[in-house]
């Protein structure tokens, strides 16, 4: 089941090479009052210079599946992912990637998944971020075109995770509490516990501080958090 996603980001008009917008929502999501408004963002839809920049920085840093322009402190919405990304990260084979500008998400089913998620921008862990397992969005191609299609399981968490970036939003923001993992914690883990551990839901955090009047012995500890597949974008 889709529910409609209501937005109100304008998004940067595409005409020849270059494209101007003075639209608020087309700085990081800034809104009214923030000055955003007396910024126009200058979108180079042809840009050789800029995706090969994205690539080389996805390539140098072994990630893989997708890098935001914020990430490299480019204030443009835009992204990369792989192009024709399979539903399943195993089956990735040949990195090419697309342009992905001005994206938004115009509906989502009700289903979500939790699954577990890196980010360049925090190097070395990964968390458990509940996401809708199918979108409807459309976004405009390095040429320009604007696209539309649906995007499920893998492909629909990168890009979720890619344009949360462009709002100004990390996958820590996200996450599960309890559920982070260094890099070297979650690799130890055996599929099968990883796979037991996303059933059994978010873990129960206990409070820092039991009360006083409450404490009748040893606080309660629980253990680490959960396990998924290992994503960095």
């Amino acid at each position: 089941m889709f529910v409609s996603v209501s937005s109100a980001a304008t998004s940067v008009q595409v005409g020849g090479r270059c494209a101007r917008s003075s639209s608020p929502e087309a700085v990081g999501g800034l809104g009214e009052g923030s000055g955003a408004d007396l910024l126009p963002v200058y979108l180079m839809v042809q840009e050789p210079v800029l995706t090969l920049k994205l690539v080389f920085e996805l390539q140098r840093l072994e990630a893989g599946v997708g890098i935001a322009a914020p990430q490299l402190a480019l204030n443009l919405r835009m992204f990369l992912t792989i192009k024709n990304m399979p539903d399943n990260e195993a089956d990735l084979d040949k990195l090419e990637y697309q342009q992905v500008l001005n994206p938004e998400i115009v509906g989502m089913s009700t289903s979500a998944k939790r699954d577990f998620e890196g980010c360049l921008s925090v190097p070395g862990y990964q968390g458990i971020v509940k996401r809708a397992e199918e979108i409807r969005v459309q976004y405009q191609d390095g040429e320009g075109r604007k696209i539309q299609e649906t995007l499920t399981d893998f492909p629909a968490r990168v890009f979720q995770h890619e344009l949360d970036h462009l709002n100004g939003v990390m996958y820590l923001d996200r996450m599960e509490n309890g559920s982070l993992l260094h890099n070297e914690e979650f690799e130890a883990m055996e599929w099968q516990d990883i796979q037991k551990l996303l059933l059994q839901g978010p873990p129960k955090i206990p409070p820092l501080m039991v009360p006083m009047s409450t404490q009748t012995g040893n606080s309660p500890h629980h253990s680490k958090g959960k396990g998924g597949r290992k994503n960095n974008y």
